[in-house]
């Protein structure tokens, strides 16, 4: 296809040429003078007419092949030139049309998503709603027990739980009294029978003597047992006994002794038979002041230990309690099992005292208490309104308070007195409601909510403006009840 036939099948052929002689910058066939000038300028250079007539005919067949291809060029690069065009023009088309599809879907989503909202999301109702109360007083006795299982309105009684803790301490205090005292030495001794196979008793008082001539006498009666002969040997028997120094002082304060003698048997074959030794020294020997406790010392004492016994077994009692009992006045009790004072001083003057006690406690859970009140105010609200059917009252409001308490702890069993005074109201079945009010409007709303018993007064609101019933979703409906 020639140039100008390809050129009169395209509309666009204008501009399509421009486009091109502006995208590419090729380079321009040179024009028919310039052509010749050079041709004359060769002409110059050849000699002979048979070289100039060839170089002609080369001249004249190199001109027909640049035209060729030149015009092969521009057709081919027109071509392409111009389908590249109709692809661009072709996908802007295609992209215009999706941004406008996709905006015109965005605006419906959005004006879908404001119907939805304005017809299922937004719309709800607030409802308060203000019940009537009475207030109702009452002083009462009621029993606790532990050994009543249940409540028991016709009686007035409650369960009740035991709890009991012992415990003991022994602490010591300072001695403020002082007085002059002597005392005897005093430790243990073991006697031994080396004499005969006899026993031999020693009665309570026996002396017995260092080789210094210090006496220490028996504290009690004892009875030596015989000695052992094997094989013609004698093996002595012994036997441990406490002895006591005959005289204060603590020159009687000696250490281990290997030998005493029972001046008692001296002369005879029994001095040498019977004899003993300590393995430890005597102690406790002591001639002047010191101090003592006096009665008011003990006295103090025994309260400051006590009040500390108490304090540490409560602490152990109600750690055990549940949270949910109540204990009131008199409703404890603690005892003294055993108590022992010290008789020895201490290097620092201070003496001992033993004390094991015991605390036990009566508790009650307090809503049971509460329980068996709510049911006597009822059958009060049913009995005053003269109504058969008992009424379902609930406290909003309630005081309390408890007078002292007496009790039987050998039998876990308490009473006492209280004032007791309550606010009251009949509760609404919040849930229930919601369900009974659907799809209503507010005449009928009100109707509804003033047919309640016991509803005072109450409010409506709903939102937005142009919501006139109650929507179908207890999920949207906010119901206030005081």
């Amino acid at each position: 296809m020639s140039y100008n036939k390809k050129m009169l099948n395209n509309k666009d052929k204008k501009i399509k040429v421009i486009d091109i002689v502006a995208k590419t910058e090729k380079i321009q066939p040179l024009k028919l003078e310039e052509k010749i000038e050079i041709k004359k300028e060769k002409e110059s250079f050849f000699k002979t007419n048979e070289q100039i007539d060839q170089y002609k005919e080369e001249a004249v067949t190199e001109e027909k092949k640049i035209e060729t291809e030149e015009i092969n060029f521009d057709d081919k690069k027109i071509e392409e030139d111009f389908l590249e065009d109709e692809n661009i023009k072709e996908t802007s088309n295609i992209k215009s049309k999706i941004k406008k599809y996709f905006l015109i879907f965005i605006s419906f989503a959005i004006l879908l998503g404001i119907g939805y909202s304005a017809v299922v999301i937004l719309p709800r109702v607030e409802i308060k709603i203000t019940t009537k109360k009475t207030s109702w007083k009452i002083t009462e006795s009621v029993i606790t027990s532990k050994n009543f299982g249940e409540i028991n309105i016709i009686n007035k009684q409650i369960p009740a739980s035991f709890f009991s803790e012992k415990k003991n301490i022994s602490l010591s205090f300072p001695a403020s009294g002082r007085k002059f005292v002597e005392k005897k030495a005093g430790g243990e001794i073991i006697i031994y029978n080396v004499y005969s196979s006899d026993a031999q008793t020693l009665i309570k008082g026996t002396r017995f003597s260092t080789l210094d001539g210090k006496i220490f006498n028996l504290d009690l009666k004892i009875i030596v047992p015989g000695a052992k002969i094997e094989e013609g040997k004698v093996i002595p028997s012994l036997i441990k006994a406490k002895v006591t120094a005959e005289k204060a002082g603590d020159e009687y304060n000696i250490g281990p002794i290997d030998k005493f003698f029972i001046p008692g048997f001296k002369g005879t074959a029994k001095y040498n038979g019977f004899y003993a030794k300590s393995e430890t020294g005597m102690t406790g020997g002591f001639i002047g002041e010191v101090a003592y406790p006096t009665d008011e010392d003990i006295k103090s004492a025994k309260s400051k230990i006590a009040e500390s016994l108490q304090e540490s077994l409560s602490a152990i009692i109600l750690s055990q309690i549940p949270k949910d009992f109540k204990i009131i006045e008199g409703a404890k009790q603690f005892n003294i099992i055993k108590d022992d004072v010290g008789k020895e001083i201490d290097a620092n003057e201070n003496f001992s005292i033993f004390l094991e006690g015991e605390l036990s406690i009566i508790a009650f859970k307090e809503e049971n208490l509460f329980e068996l009140v709510d049911n006597l105010a009822n059958q009060f609200f049913g009995a005053f309104k003269g109504e058969n059917e008992k009424l379902k009252f609930e406290a909003k409001e309630r005081k309390i308070d408890y007078g002292s308490a007496r009790a039987d702890f050998s039998s876990g069993r308490l009473s006492f007195a209280f004032d007791y005074e309550g606010t009251y109201w009949q509760p609404i079945n919040v849930e229930n409601f919601k369900k009974s009010i659907f799809s209503n409007r507010e005449n009928e709303l009100k109707t509804i909510i003033f047919s309640i018993p016991g509803v005072e007064r109450a409010t409506v609101s709903f939102w937005p403006f142009w919501v006139k019933s109650v929507p179908d979703n207890v999920n949207k409906i906010n119901v206030a009840v005081e």
